[in-house]
């Protein structure tokens, strides 16, 4: 039997007593019948009968293809009970810790709440904010524990530059589920855009708190809060954070493959800022050899073109004015 590490986070909400008791009841008797306990969860561990949902905080477990199998297609199950929530699962070879699968299990059916929410998700990516506020406002007043639609319209209403409002809503979103790292990552950069900078930084500790390296937005609140600090004057923690973000393989694909190179330049002034002059000159040397980019502070860059390409020590390139 060959066996793979399984990691699984997230949550299903049933929004009421009769959802949760049938699905809870069909979970048993699958369990029982169907799949003979070959699961890698347990009823006992997940389900919450004080606020009628499914919660998997973080699981890691080695499985064998037959149990990863049986326990998607449980879940799969259950989402079909739900009004919100979004389960992740990945399925990781033990060998070379390489990705096998990726799924994501979100509700589905024709309840109107999910209907909503998938319409103002549609609206979102078109880039029709107006029909993603109504949208995910209506899937608010018909569920008002739907986490994700109060977490999407924060998104929205910052977009909008309704920074206070976009708050808010990150704010109840994370009242309503506590482990989603997406609110919090949210409400960090909308604190950072009003100048909040020590309660981004807060927020997003809690992001990378409630994420895991698979996950793209893990990755996105280090880059982020290495920003922060390094805005801060708090070379040492942008440092520390820059550095894990620069030493992960990016693939292509993913969206934090073109911020690789600001990351890159940021961590090379941070070093520099810290006397670490031949690590600072390293990363800079990465750093220029890459092509394309997200945007780029031209004065670090400029600072550190002088510092380094004019062989200056780091005691003159202290006196370059950025």
């Amino acid at each position: 039997m060959i066996l793979s590490k399984v990691m699984m986070k997230g949550s299903l909400d049933f929004g009421s007593s009769k959802s949760y008791e049938k699905a809870i009841n069909l979970f048993q008797h699958k369990a029982e019948t169907l799949y003979k306990m070959c699961l890698l969860i347990k009823a006992e561990d997940i389900f919450n009968e004080s606020n009628h949902s499914l919660v998997i905080p973080q699981l890691v477990i080695n499985g064998s293809d037959k149990f990863w199998k049986n326990t998607i297609y449980m879940l799969e199950c259950m989402a079909q009970f739900a009004q919100a929530g979004h389960i992740s699962a990945w399925r990781i070879k033990l060998e070379d810790n390489s990705l096998q699968n990726h799924i994501a299990i979100e509700p589905s059916g024709e309840k109107i709440v999910v209907q909503e929410y998938k319409s103002g998700i549609t609206a979102l990516k078109d880039g029709d904010t107006d029909v993603a506020f109504k949208h995910f406002t209506s899937a608010i007043e018909k569920y008002n524990g739907h986490s994700q639609a109060y977490e999407r319209r924060g998104k929205v209403n910052f977009k909008l530059q309704n920074y206070e409002t976009a708050i808010h809503d990150y704010a109840k979103s994370i009242e309503l589920n506590t482990y989603s790292p997406k609110a919090y990552f949210g409400r960090a950069v909308a604190y950072a855009t009003i100048g909040e900078l020590n309660l981004a930084i807060q927020d997003l500790e809690f992001a990378i708190k409630n994420s895991i390296p698979m996950q793209p937005i893990y990755w996105k609140s280090r880059r982020r809060k290495g920003e922060y600090h390094f805005l801060l004057q708090q070379y040492d923690k942008a440092a520390f954070e820059f550095k894990f973000f620069t030493k992960r393989d990016f693939k292509e694909e993913d969206p934090n493959f073109r911020w690789k190179k600001r990351a890159l330049i940021y961590y090379s002034k941070s070093l520099l800022e810290l006397g670490e002059t031949q690590e600072a000159r390293n990363a800079w040397k990465t750093a220029i050899k890459i092509s394309g980019s997200a945007p780029i502070d031209e004065s670090i860059k400029n600072y550190l073109d002088v510092a380094f390409d004019s062989n200056l020590d780091t005691t003159v390139s202290k006196k370059i004015n950025v």
